[in-house]
C-alpha cells in the first residue's frame, strides 16, 4: 500500500525530474564543451559554499546566499563581489527549483498573498536591473 502511494506521488513529480535532468545536462555540456574541469577543481570552495548554503537554507527560513556569502568571503577569502553574485545565483537556481517542485507536487498556495508579491516582482525586477543595478559597484 505504501509502495502505491509512493509511485503515485513520483508520477506527478515528473516535471521536477525533467527540470533536474535538463539543468544537469546543460551544466555538464558547458563543462565538457569549454573544458572546464580545471576551473571546477580551482573553484571547489564555491561548490562547498553552495552545498552548505543550500542545506542550511533548506532547513531554515534563510536563503542560500545568506549562508553562501559569508562562507565564500570570510572562510575562503574570496572577494565580496563574487560572494554577492554567487548569493544571487544560489537564490535564483534554488527558487526556480523550489517553484517547479511546488507546482509539480500541487502544493496549495496562498494566492491572496502571492499575487501582490508577483506583481511587485514583475515591476521591481526590471526596474532595479535597469535603474538601480548600474549604480551599484
Amino acid at each position: 500500500m505504501a509502495n502505491q502511494a509512493w509511485r503515485k506521488s513520483m508520477k506527478k513529480l515528473w516535471p521536477f525530474g525533467l527540470w533536474l535532468l535538463a539543468f544537469y545536462t546543460v551544466w555538464l555540456t558547458i563543462i565538457v564543451a569549454t573544458d572546464g574541469w580545471q576551473s571546477l577543481q580551482h573553484h571547489w570552495p564555491i561548490a562547498l559554499a553552495m552545498a552548505l548554503g543550500s542545506y542550511i537554507a533548506g532547513s531554515t527560513p534563510m536563503g542560500g546566499g545568506t549562508v553562501g556569502f559569508p562562507v565564500l568571503v570570510l572562510l575562503f577569502d574570496m572577494p565580496g563581489s563574487l560572494g554577492r553574485n554567487f548569493g544571487l545565483a544560489v537564490q535564483s537556481i534554488g527558487m526556480v527549483s523550489a517553484s517547479i517542485y511546488i507546482f509539480a507536487a500541487r502544493r496549495p498556495l496562498d494566492w491572496g498573498l502571492l499575487r501582490p508579491a508577483l506583481g511587485g516582482a514583475l515591476l521591481g525586477t526590471p526596474f532595479g536591473a535597469a535603474c538601480v543595478a548600474p549604480f551599484v559597484p
